[in-house]
């Protein structure tokens, strides 16, 4: 597992929120501002747009366009955050060394000697736990499966 990896992944999260929320914010600029409906939601406007075709068409199709965009964009941020909530479960499944092992060689980027020598044990041991931690899957791999 590779903490740079996380990193990019976090910082993924943190675009497709800020994506998400602007998407949301254009739809309802659209709605209010062309529609000149204050308070309407996309599915109130489907409802507006059965009753009224050609007064909203246009208008209807490029909220659709967002409404995809936005759709897509929610799925890539909750298979982020079900991603993060799977690591946060695999930490805590830890044992207290473990936790004290990952901490030091995915967070701080410590060397097996350094950690060795902080946790007071053998370079072995240390080897032997993050084999262990690392034996089911790697960032990269889980990543693959889910793209």
């Amino acid at each position: 597992m590779k903490y740079s990896v996380i990193r990019k992944l976090k910082n993924d999260q943190t675009l497709y929120e800020k994506t998400y929320k602007l998407l949301n914010e254009r739809i309802q600029l659209k709605i209010e501002e062309t529609l000149g409906l204050h308070g309407f939601t996309f599915d109130e406007v489907k409802v507006q747009h059965e009753k009224h075709p050609d007064k909203y068409t246009t208008t209807f199709a490029e909220l659709e366009e967002l409404d995809k965009s936005r759709t897509l964009v929610k799925k890539e941020r909750d298979k982020i955050n079900d991603y993060f909530n799977e690591i946060d479960r695999d930490i805590e499944a830890m044992s207290e060394m473990e936790k004290k092992v990952f901490k030091a060689k995915y967070l701080y980027g410590l060397s097996h000697a350094d950690i060795a020598a902080k946790l007071d044990c053998s370079e072995k041991t240390i080897q032997r736990i993050i084999k262990e931690i690392n034996d089911d899957k790697t960032v990269d791999e889980e990543i693959k499966e889910n793209s």
